[in-house]
């Protein structure tokens, strides 16, 4: 694209014709601008190289994040910043979980009426809050999964094979959660119970399980061999405080 110059191509122009003419020739520079710098980024390493730098600084501000959506680093910024986000996600997620089963726990120990049919709203809402932290931790944890996953394809630190092989492939305890939370959005929810065990020490002790026979009557787990086998081999029930912070370490 060639700009004509604006001298010559103004001569004979009056006032208002001569003033949009410079405007449109102002907007085609900047539009070549642009072109040039996306043209440079696409082919730029990382750190960006001078003249790709000195294209930058000439361009509008509001192209810059044009600019920088077509340099070959933008989608892995974009899977590193995913993954930052879902780790503090789950993370959050875990801690939501355990405030949950501690206020639980404060509330039968400050009140026994806790149980009570006059404080069966509490009560259910306490339920109904444990039930939450447990999908929302099964979500958030998926959600990181696939977000490693998207970064692979741009970028695999040293060992990563290996750190995924252990920790997703060959974890029955990975298989089972992945497939808790498949059940949870596309079957149906299976709610976890609470359990308090009195103390030799007067003391009471709270917990927080599912049910493995409901989790082994869930499609979702029998169709996947490594999930049933871990539920299977847990027993009668499924500490969720327990099991989901080995899962988050």
């Amino acid at each position: 694209m060639t700009v004509p110059n604006a001298d010559s191509s103004m001569r004979g122009l009056d006032g208002w014709e001569r003033a949009k003419a410079y405007i449109e020739q102002a907007r085609q520079r900047e539009i070549m601008q642009l072109e040039k710098t996306i043209a440079l980024a696409k082919t730029s390493s990382i750190p960006w190289p001078t003249a790709l730098v000195d294209s930058i600084v000439a361009i509008r501000n509001d192209d810059f994040d044009e600019v920088m959506t077509n340099h070959p680093g933008h989608k892995l910024n974009d899977a590193h910043d995913s993954i930052k986000f879902f780790l503090r996600l789950f993370n959050e997620a875990y801690k939501a979980l355990e405030n949950a089963v501690n206020r639980y726990h404060v509330a039968y120990e400050e009140d026994i009426n806790f149980f009570s049919h006059q404080r069966r709203h509490e009560h259910d809402q306490a339920i109904f809050d444990l039930n939450r932290c447990i999908f929302n931790f099964a979500t958030a944890g998926d959600a990181l999964r696939n977000s490693c996953i998207k970064q692979a394809s741009h970028y695999k630190p040293e060992g990563y094979e290996d750190h995924t092989r252990n920790h997703f492939a060959e974890s029955n305890l990975h298989h089972f959660m992945q497939k808790l939370r498949v059940a949870l959005h596309h079957e149906h929810f299976v709610k976890s119970s609470p359990s308090i065990a009195m103390m030799h020490d007067s003391s009471h002790e709270t917990k927080l399980y599912l049910d493995c026979r409901k989790l082994l009557r869930l499609d979702t787990i029998k169709g996947k061999a490594e999930a049933k086998a871990y539920v299977e081999g847990s027993g009668v029930r499924i500490n969720v405080h327990e099991v989901f912070k080995r899962y988050s370490i």
